[in-house]
């Protein structure tokens, strides 16, 4: 019998949830990167995570609008959130070739820089969500959040970005491996790891 899990059950530490937020998964390498990298961080802790009795959920969303973008609190691509917590912990951005060429009009876009053991990276580093998940699990000190709900406000890049972006393709929706070609607003997958 399943249970719905609550934010006391997480808590509690028998449910994480993760949310991967992203511009493009078809043109931008940092998303696609970060992407990979959030699979195999997920490969390495899975046996942690079944021997603690703790399941993971996994939320990607493709953010398509300015509206969609304020309404998620999205400041900047790609996020990664561990039980609502930006993993980055302060914002960093570089102008994204990928994306700035999605604009179709060479309008420049910034997207995320990592922080991490004192390097910048352009992807989410394995460890980076790695060590954010076991913290968030077993309740370690945390970095301070400085990306706060109060700073999501949608910054100027963003809303460039989304007036600017030509249609690349149709979206689908994927939700727990099933495939339907209707369009939607975003672009899901749930997994469960347990």
């Amino acid at each position: 019998m399943k249970t719905s899990r609550t934010k006391s059950d997480r808590r509690r530490g028998r449910c994480v949830s993760i949310d991967f937020l992203y511009l493009d998964l078809t043109v931008c390498s940092r998303c696609r990167g970060t992407d990979k990298n959030l699979g195999e961080a997920l490969r390495v802790l899975r046996p942690v995570l079944k021997t603690m009795g703790i399941q993971a959920q996994v939320r990607k969303t493709h953010v398509k609008s300015e509206r969609q973008a304020r309404a998620l609190g999205f400041v900047s691509s790609p996020t990664l959130r561990v039980n609502g917590r930006d993993i980055a912990g302060e914002l960093r951005e570089s102008c994204c070739g990928s994306c700035s060429s999605a604009c179709g009009d060479g309008t420049p876009v910034n997207c995320r820089v990592w922080s991490y053991q004192g390097q910048q990276h352009a992807q989410a580093p394995v460890g980076l969500i790695v060590e954010s998940i076991l913290q968030e699990v077993v309740g370690t000190p945390k970095r301070p959040e400085l990306i706060t709900r109060e700073s999501r406000a949608v910054p100027s890049n963003l809303k460039r970005y989304f007036a600017r972006k030509t249609p690349l393709c149709k979206t689908s929706t994927v939700r727990r491996g099933l495939m339907s070609n209707q369009p939607r607003s975003m672009f899901h997958v749930d997994r469960f790891f347990s």
